[in-house]
């Protein structure tokens, strides 16, 4: 499989090092990624069903036991335990799906401790508009590069590639289902990882997910992001922005001169005459 990924003038340093820049979950520019939310009301019958197990009660505990003045876990389980169902499901309904958001927030924040995420795009997919699109917002406005990949070659410890999924809203989880340790939740919010408001389906974007501990920090070289090392051999074609200074055009063409990149094709984006579109023409 072909996928791509554009850089600005940085992503010379793919080139020379042999590196991918990886990304927190936390850290992308769009405010919608991993907003999942959840929704819907929890029937007195579903909380029976939930009430009945001491595990439940269990966590309770260190988020109620201010609520109902409890010196510890034994005296919490007796006081509600001698409470009348109706009225602890009154008490407590409103503020379960309350501390479930948290939940949600923490989850989130522990996935990006232990994650990092590499984004492409499919090549196949981009329509001439979009590729106009894609090289203005991620290629410094033409000016850098565009480098494709043999995804079949990366060799990482890592989930993916997922194609991301674009829609209006985002990603649902049912309250009950959560209350209930329904084993559904987890692959619904698993969906809202690879899932993106449709204001972004010109990307046609695919997502790696990889294990922090396979990445190298960067910062512990004086670099800012953490990276992953690739094999030269996954690089397939790099195209060469259309306002790409001279300068920097060379320095590609230089590094690309590599032993190792003899296999690699280089082409140069030039502006159509007549269509808005982009054309490509040979230089290596």
């Amino acid at each position: 499989m072909v996928l791509c990924k554009y850089f600005d003038l940085n992503g010379i340093d793919v080139l020379r090092n042999c590196r991918l820049r990886i990304t927190n979950p936390l850290t992308f520019n769009d405010p919608f990624e991993f907003s999942s939310y959840i929704d819907g009301s929890i029937s007195f019958s579903d909380f029976k069903r939930y009430y009945k197990h001491p595990i439940n009660i269990d966590r309770w505990y260190y988020i109620y036991k201010d609520l109902v003045g409890a010196k510890n876990k034994d005296e919490f389980k007796k006081m509600i335990r001698n409470k009348d169902k109706k009225m602890v499901y009154n008490n407590f309904n409103n503020s379960i799906v309350k501390n479930m958001n948290k939940e949600l927030d923490r989850l989130r924040l522990n996935f990006s401790k232990t994650c990092r995420i590499l984004c492409f795009s499919d090549p196949n997919l981009i329509e001439p508009y979009e590729e106009i699109l894609m090289w203005a917002h991620y290629s410094d406005s033409h000016k850098g590069l565009k480098i494709h990949f043999d995804a079949d070659k990366f060799k990482l410890r890592s989930v993916g590639p997922h194609k991301v999924t674009y829609q209006k809203e985002r990603t649902r989880l049912d309250s009950t289902k959560i209350m209930l340790n329904d084993k559904d939740t987890l692959d619904d919010f698993s969906k809202s990882l690879s899932a993106k408001s449709i204001a972004w389906s010109y990307e046609h974007e695919y997502r790696w997910f990889i294990i922090k501990e396979e990445c190298f920090d960067g910062t512990k070289c004086g670099l800012e992001f953490d990276f992953i090392k690739i094999n030269p051999e996954v690089i397939m074609r790099v195209d060469i922005g259309a306002r790409c200074p001279d300068e920097k055009e060379e320095e590609i063409l230089k590094a690309l001169s590599a032993e190792e990149f003899a296999h690699v094709v280089a082409k140069k984006a030039t502006l159509d005459s007549k269509e808005y579109k982009i054309n490509f023409e040979d230089i290596k």
